[in-house]
């Protein structure tokens, strides 16, 4: 059975990347991610980590909703899959390139768009302007 919890997210300011609060700190890998299942423990927590703005260290931080399934977070909203994954525009860039910190979760690849047919008979040699 899935519980429900709540994970606090963010924009680090340095470099764009996607964190997750940990302990006071930040973490890039949602399976290190503090996992709240209080809302009050929680916006506590968001309220520390809004600290971190004035910083200078992170941008936007706010709580998502996740399920939590043998102990591992899958995010609710399809948003969150593609955050907690890394960029959604090539498979061996950002977070699913690497073990180390890919989810534990699968996302599926975005499909890739069918190739244009080639052109053939007169159409294929049609050079006008």
């Amino acid at each position: 059975m899935a519980d429900l919890i709540e994970i606090i997210t963010a924009n680090r300011l340095r470099d764009g990347a996607v964190v997750y609060w940990k302990q006071g700190g930040w973490t890039v890998t949602l399976a290190d991610a503090d996992q709240f299942t209080d809302r009050e423990t929680c916006v506590a927590a968001l309220t520390l980590a809004q600290e971190r703005v004035a910083a200078g260290e992170v941008v936007n931080p706010y709580r998502f909703e996740a399920r939590r399934d043998n102990a591992i977070a899958i995010p609710v909203k399809e948003r969150e899959l593609i955050r907690a994954s890394g960029p959604s525009v090539h498979p061996e860039l950002g977070k699913q390139a690497d073990p180390a910190t890919a989810p534990k979760f699968h996302v599926a690849a975005p499909a890739k768009p069918p190739r244009p047919k080639q052109a053939d008979g007169p159409e294929a040699f049609d050079v006008s302007l």
